[in-house]
């Protein structure tokens, strides 16, 4: 009972109405002797039942009590162990999507840049559009494969070539394509190149005597036989010391072996192609050892290791390393495979083979069977950020 209560049948009590008991004090006596015998009898009863009650109530308790205090450690260890294994599994879940994400980049990768130098697919609706570029010495014409999947025509996007060159500051820029358009017609074999009316290849006898051949490097590819010129004026157009021209023919380029150019000033490294017009395939190959220093041109594979060049069909080739090889690290490995790939397919060859590498793979590359020979050298992917 509450304070409240208390208060409220106090003042019940007060407002009850009087009564008046006319019986004499013998009378009340006689009248509740027989209560007060009862509650005397119900009082000798309650000590007894009291450690009773407590007894069963204190053993009712520990029974509640006691399980729960043995429990709590183990309650308390199986939380921490809980905690643990969801951390645990936090962390399995954590190395799980990073594992998938470095798949999917190792992916990506394989998908797109097979080899450090070369391309062997496309994928999808991925396009090529060949170019190329100087040496710092107007020497040597280096080819690039520009691998776009926008959803433009071949034209449109070889409109975009210098755009591309520009976008990617390669090395040394040619003034070939600047404010030109492109209109490839496949059927008729031949590219439309359309030119303003004050278009210029640029000064010099280097850079305007490469022009033919940049234009059949960029359209052999796609077995076009002639570039038409066109200015937006209709009249001829003029190419320096050429005079004027309305067509350029597109020739198979000769046979070449492939080495490195170090591009100093831009931080750049390409394959460049080295003319081998009069030599063999094994000779190519053999002039792989050599640099030309004074052109950045570095070679593919060291003097001291020996290379035999076995040729079972005019389809395909086998390498056999010597011992020496073994010591190369597989970076400078790679590069010698894919240069001699891209020497190979310059000569006709559709496949290479190569022995006397102590690893069946390195890099990407599956030694255990022939190699195919890329579709391209020196690939540059627009789409990737």
């Amino acid at each position: 009972m509450n304070k409240m209560d208390e208060e409220y049948i106090k003042k019940q009590l007060k407002n009850m109405p009087k009564v008046n008991d006319d019986r004499t004090k013998e009378e009340w006596i006689e009248r509740v002797q027989p209560y007060k015998y009862k509650r005397e009898r119900t009082r000798k009863k309650s000590p007894k039942m009291i450690p009773i009650l407590s007894t069963v109530l204190l053993i009712g308790m520990m029974v509640l009590i006691i399980p729960t205090i043995i429990q709590e450690p183990s309650s308390v260890q199986e939380q921490t162990s809980s905690t643990h294994y969801d951390d645990h599994q936090v962390d399995q879940k954590a190395n799980v999507d990073q594992q998938l994400k470095s798949a999917a980049r190792n992916e990506e990768v394989t998908e797109h840049k097979e080899g450090e130098y070369v391309m062997f697919d496309l994928h999808g609706d991925e396009q090529v559009v060949y170019g190329g570029i100087f040496d710092q010495q107007v020497q040597y014409i280096i080819p690039l494969a520009f691998v776009s999947s926008e959803d433009h025509s071949l034209s449109e996007l070889y409109t975009e070539l210098d755009s591309y060159i520009d976008e990617f500051d390669l090395a040394s820029k040619i003034p070939y394509f600047k404010d030109t358009a492109f209109s490839i017609n496949m059927d008729e074999k031949n590219v439309t190149m359309h030119v303003p009316d004050d278009y210029s290849i640029g000064e010099g006898s280097a850079v305007q005597g490469k022009f033919e051949e940049m234009l059949s490097r960029i359209f052999y590819p796609y077995e076009i036989d002639q570039v038409l010129l066109e200015s937006s004026n209709g009249s001829p157009v003029t190419l320096g010391k050429k005079g004027e021209l309305d067509s350029i023919t597109v020739h198979e380029p000769v046979n070449e072996n492939y080495k490195l150019y170090d591009d100093e000033t831009h931080d750049q490294r390409f394959m460049v192609p080295m003319n081998q017009e009069d030599k063999t395939f094994a000779e190519a190959i053999e002039d792989l050892k050599n640099d030309e220093q004074d052109y950045s041109i570095q070679n593919t594979i060291p003097q001291d290791v020996d290379v035999t060049v076995t040729c079972e069909s005019e389809e395909s080739c086998s390498i056999q390393f010597q011992d020496t090889v073994a010591e190369l690290p597989e970076q400078d490995l790679i590069v010698a495979v894919e240069s001699i790939l891209m020497t190979a397919k310059s000569y006709g060859f559709d496949e290479v083979a190569f022995k006397g590498i102590p690893n069946d793979a390195i890099g990407s590359y599956n030694l255990s069977e022939p190699i195919t020979v890329p579709l391209a050298v020196n690939p540059i992917y627009t789409n990737e950020e």
